[in-house]
């Protein structure tokens, strides 16, 4: 678990996200799930996906 601690002095988008990470072993690699818990409202689910995509496309690059 990683608690992300987000300032801002607009409070929509200020606040903590914790966030969960779960690795586990798949026949095609490694499967990673990342589940955000207490996003600040004013982040964009569509712009938090990128992000989570992109984070996750560079963990691929530097493992392989």
């Amino acid at each position: 678990m990683q608690v992300v601690e987000f300032e801002s002095e607009d409070p929509v988008f200020a606040g903590e996200m914790i966030m969960t990470w779960t690795v586990a072993a798949v026949p095609e690699g490694t499967m990673v799930t990342i589940v955000c818990e207490n996003v600040p409202e004013g982040i964009r689910k569509e712009d938090h996906d990128v992000g989570l995509r992109s984070t996750l496309e560079n963990l691929a690059v530097y493992t392989e």
